[in-house]
């Protein structure tokens, strides 16, 4: 019985301990979650108050750097932009001073490739001139009744007497100067003469002088004569000095001034007054055929505008022209060509040229000797090969006459 109270008794004494003991553990609990809760609400406000510092000091840092970020910009945007301004200016000047060295360096390639083209059209229009020459005026008539019979002009031809005239009051007159080299016919006063007339009756032998001055432009302007002096071939007779093509006209530098030589016969040509006209229909269609000609008769007018040229109009006398013309004209623009026109005499007193249109006045007599240039025409015509032959035949037809 007493095992049992004495059992009883300390469980009641552990119960009321282990009660007391848990109402201090809950004292204890409550109290430390009261500080808990009191550190936490005070922790809670001093951070929401710090937070609300550095929040609003971090705001005014935004909003500052902001500010900062915007006048930098802002100032940045200007200076960029005045550079820009500048930049593209320079730019746009260096892009037009590109485009002007690019267009000049193209054109100045056109204008050679151009040129180029000029020139290689010219020298085969040249070429073709000279050749047609050669074959056209190698030759000439021999004998005053036929014209079909002809000889070599370097087997006949003698040296002109050609008298230079002088105005004197209301006329020309005779000076007494004879004119012995190509320079005294075509200049005068250091220049050019760009208007000239060679006077003479039938027969003086205009048209030869004019065949032979052709051929000499065309031998001085290649590296060979055109037509050979003396051979077997020619029925000349070698060995002796005065057959020889030996005339006073020996300067013939003075020819290659001129690029173009071009000769027009005037009895072809007698309702033309254009002497371009003429030299197109004398010339150049019967230089090309007709799918040659349009491309020929502009290379004609570059040619005539750009070139010193020679035109040699022959017989003037021989042309009526029409509309009150009085001379064959040049168009303005083809002022670098000079004119050399042959006439007889009463042609010139018929049609009272102004002086300003006559720069030099030369008078055509024949040849200095002609009993040269007749034993020429003898030698010619009865097959000549001896000295002795030709002064035999020469005497017979002396003692007939």
């Amino acid at each position: 019985m007493g095992c049992v109270g004495s059992t009883a008794s300390d469980t009641e004494k552990g119960v009321r301990e282990l009660s007391i003991c848990t109402a201090i553990g809950m004292q204890t609990i409550e109290s430390a979650v009261m500080d808990a809760n009191d550190t936490i609400a005070s922790g809670t406000e001093a951070g929401v108050r710090e937070l609300s510092i550095s929040t609003a000091r971090g705001k005014q840092d935004i909003e500052s750097a902001v500010m900062d970020g915007n006048d930098t910009i802002a100032s940045g945007s200007e200076a960029g932009a005045r550079e820009l301004k500048i930049c593209t200016a320079r730019g746009k000047q260096e892009i037009e001073s590109t485009v002007i060295d690019a267009k000049r360096e193209f054109e100045d390639f056109k204008s050679k490739k151009d040129d180029e083209d000029y020139n290689s059209k010219c020298k085969g229009m040249w070429q073709v001139l000279m050749n047609n020459y050669n074959i056209r005026l190698s030759h000439v008539t021999s004998s005053p009744l036929n014209d079909w019979v002809q000889a070599k002009i370097h087997n006949i031809y003698m040296s002109p007497n050609l008298q230079l005239m002088a105005k004197n009051k209301a006329s020309f007159k005779k000076t007494g100067t004879q004119i012995k080299d190509y320079k005294k016919v075509f200049s005068g006063d250091n220049k050019l003469n760009k208007h000239i007339f060679i006077q003479g009756e039938a027969g003086s032998g205009k048209t030869t002088f004019l065949a032979k001055l052709v051929m000499d432009w065309c031998s001085v302007n290649t590296t060979h004569s055109f037509e050979p002096l003396q051979t077997d071939e020619t029925n000349t007779i070698e060995s002796d000095a005065r057959m020889r093509c030996t005339y006073l006209f020996e300067d013939l530098t003075i020819l290659k001034v001129y690029k173009f030589v071009f000769l027009i016969t005037l009895r072809e040509s007698v309702k033309q007054i254009d002497i371009f006209e003429m030299t197109k229909q004398q010339i150049i269609d019967s230089l090309y055929g007709t799918e040659g000609r349009d491309n020929a008769y502009k290379l004609l007018t570059k040619i005539m505008e750009r070139e010193r040229c020679l035109v040699l109009l022959d017989g003037l006398d021989e042309w009526t022209g029409n509309g009150g013309h009085y001379l064959p004209t040049l168009a303005a623009s083809h002022r670098q060509c000079d004119v050399l026109i042959t006439t007889r005499p009463w042609k010139l007193t018929e049609l009272k040229i102004p002086d300003s249109k006559i720069d030099k006045l030369l008078q055509l007599e024949g040849v200095n000797e002609p009993f040269d240039v007749s034993k020429r025409y003898i030698a010619c015509v009865f097959d000549c090969k001896e000295n002795t032959d030709l002064d035999i035949i020469h005497l017979n037809l002396n003692r007939t006459y």
